[in-house]
């Protein structure tokens, strides 16, 4: 069975459990600022890890794309070789 603690800060500032009245140590309000902070690191981290990933992605696909680009200019350039020079063939 769990606890259902309230927590309030005093006049002061201080943290207390506000049904028993007891001062919370600063030691407990500073690990759950730390936790906080690290939670924050990891997700700002794993951001920044899908954005490198689709960053990566989208290169990948640029560079797919610039490939089939020059693949089809040298097809072409080559179709127009071969009609190039069968006609020359036929003109002789």
């Amino acid at each position: 069975m769990g606890y259902n603690l309230n927590i309030d800060t005093d006049n002061e500032g201080a943290l207390q459990l506000a049904m028993q009245g007891q001062q919370i140590p600063s030691w407990v309000y500073e690990n759950s600022q730390i936790a906080h902070e690290n939670k924050r690191i990891r997700l700002v981290a794993i951001q920044l890890e899908a954005v490198e990933e689709a960053q990566q992605k989208q290169r990948g696909q640029l560079q797919k794309q610039e490939k089939e680009s020059k693949n089809n200019q040298s097809n072409k350039h080559q179709r127009h070789q071969a009609k190039k020079q069968k006609d020359d063939l036929l003109f002789e």
